[in-house]
């Protein structure tokens, strides 16, 4: 049986679903409380974009069962209850990005840097099952606690693959690679921003311990900053890098934001918004055009044009209205913007596999 990448079906699906439910959300159209919405994107749109980077290999018949399983389960996170079938569909899946994505990494990785990455990404995975135990019995409160453990979580893997990808993206956009690329590896910065968004995640669930927590978020994104910095990105002009870099930045802004909100004391959720809707959407978006633009042979460069362009802005337009309370106009940006994205992701990656 012929092998489709799952980025083939869940990138378009993970667009698609982003699209719909920020505005079912926002709307007050699912009758669950708000921090199942934070669930949904996390664990369904973030988690289906991290199984497409990551779980590169598998048969028809698999690709399909797993977006069939995080499908069953994005519906059933509309219905209230929540079904027994769609927390089963939700753990299945993640699971199946567990075993299939994230574990080859670990097991394929040559150096501790890459095994710690790869160790990040299981931890993420399998999260997935005790954050949803704990918003099912235990209510409001701690589930509050596990989602902060959790968005640090998903912060580490865009700080780690998001370095990933930006790091040979901007080598390759300059005439000497191979010298460029010698000294923008800076694994002691990766490591510190790393470490820095472990530590918050162990940190945040307990009140006692959440200044510290914000500490390392905010350390976090003072070196993400250093790394962008030493990168300079601005000396490029290959669009599609330049707009990489951009969405990068994000971190830079976001984690401190989020980070001050929790040495303030005050709620972090209006912040934590500039990761999860700017940052997340930011990133996820150019990496899944890069990758769609690959998969048609056009390499990455294809990627960055006007509509891309026009995503990420309308990303930003979300994230920074969303801050401003103004979550209707928000939800209108990020869903034009995910749309967009999804009717792209499904020409691309469906012609690629067709062919």
């Amino acid at each position: 049986m012929a092998r489709v990448p799952p980025a083939t079906w869940l990138f378009p699906l993970a667009a698609a679903w982003g699209a719909v439910a920020v505005p079912l959300w926002a709307g007050g159209l699912c009758p669950r409380l708000s921090l199942w919405h934070a669930h949904g994107i996390l664990y369904g749109y973030a988690l289906a974009c991290v199984a497409g980077f990551l779980a590169t290999r598998a048969r028809r018949a698999e690709t399909a069962l797993a977006a069939a399983a995080w499908l069953g389960a994005r519906l059933g996170g509309c219905l209230p209850g929540p079904p027994a079938w769609a927390l089963l569909l939700d753990g299945a899946f993640a699971l199946w990005v567990a075993t299939r994505g994230a574990w080859p990494l670990v097991e394929g990785a040559k150096r501790m840097r890459n095994r710690l990455l790869g160790l990040g990404a299981l931890a993420v995975c399998l999260s997935a099952l005790p954050v949803t135990a704990v918003l099912v019995r235990l209510g409001a409160e701690a589930g509050e606690a596990a989602l902060r453990a959790a968005l640090a979580g998903f912060a580490f893997l865009l700080a780690g693959m998001g370095g990933r990808a930006l790091a040979p993206a901007l080598a390759g956009a300059h005439d000497d690679p191979r010298r460029w690329l010698a000294n923008a590896v800076q694994p002691r910065l990766e490591a510190g921003v790393l470490a820095a968004c472990a530590a918050a995640a162990a940190l945040l669930p307990a009140a006692a311990t959440r200044p510290a927590g914000g500490a390392a978020l905010v350390l976090a994104g003072l070196l993400t900053a250093a790394r962008l910095w030493r990168w300079r990105p601005w000396t490029v002009r290959r669009a599609d890098v330049v707009l990489l870099a951009v969405a990068y930045a994000w971190l830079a802004l976001a984690l401190p934001a989020w980070g001050l909100a929790e040495l303030a004391g005050a709620r972090p959720w209006a912040a934590a918004h500039l990761l999860t809707v700017g940052a997340l959407g930011s990133l996820t978006a150019v990496m899944m055009a890069r990758t769609a633009a690959l998969r048609l042979g056009r390499g990455a460069a294809a990627a960055g044009d006007a509509a891309l362009a026009v995503v990420l802005a309308a990303v930003a337009a979300a994230a920074l209205l969303r801050v401003g309370g103004l979550a209707m106009a928000a939800a209108a940006a990020w869903s034009g913007a995910l749309v967009l994205l999804a009717t792209r992701l499904w020409r691309a990656l469906r012609g690629a596999a067709l062919r």
